[in-house]
């Protein structure tokens, strides 16, 4: 009997590797989104203020993150840190403006590594940072909006912060590439 039971277990494991080796792998779409400044003050996090059904919904189909931690306290270097998978004290980058090759040139980053196993890995606004990407992670070009990034009030207050540096005889800073 002890060996009627093995030779049906044998059968059933062998059957079972062939028919899952004879169906495609199936792969999960992968859905990452970054935000600058977004407190966990949405509904999917306890708020019970804030309506945000359409985000809430999409939380609840997928996975919740409750942690935020960042490298450092600026967006590029903690974005570079979380998509490269390297501390700021391995890149050396501590400021805006370096890009990740020029530090990393050989670094897999975390989208690349999707594109790299044949998903389709795209970067709508602001990922890594405007202005400072990263061609090699994405399946194609990056995509910026051409809108302004501030409302009228805020577009206002620049026009003024640039105006008042204008006056006092000091220079604009320089901005990335949009």
């Amino acid at each position: 009997m002890n060996r009627h039971l093995w030779v049906c277990l044998g059968l059933c494991f062998g059957w079972t590797a062939l028919v899952a080796a004879a169906e495609s792998p199936k792969r999960f779409n992968v859905l990452m989104i970054a935000v600058d400044d977004l407190r966990p003050q949405l509904g999917c996090y306890g708020d019970r203020f804030v309506q945000s059904p359409h985000i809430d919904r999409l939380a609840a189909r997928g996975l919740v993150f409750d942690r935020a931690y960042c490298q450092v306290a600026l967006c590029s270097p903690s974005r570079i840190a979380l998509l490269s998978g390297l501390r700021p004290d391995t890149t050396g980058i501590f400021e805006i403006g370096p890009t990740l090759r020029s530090r990393a040139p050989d670094v897999v980053t975390l989208p690349q590594l999707f594109r790299l196993n044949g998903y389709f890995a795209r970067s709508l606004g602001k990922v890594y940072h405007v202005g400072i990407d990263d061609p090699d992670s994405w399946s194609v070009p990056s995509w910026h909006s051409k809108k302004p990034r501030y409302g009228p009030e805020g577009q206002a207050k620049v026009r003024n912060a640039y105006a008042a540096m204008k006056a006092a005889g000091k220079t604009e800073p320089e901005s990335g590439p949009e």
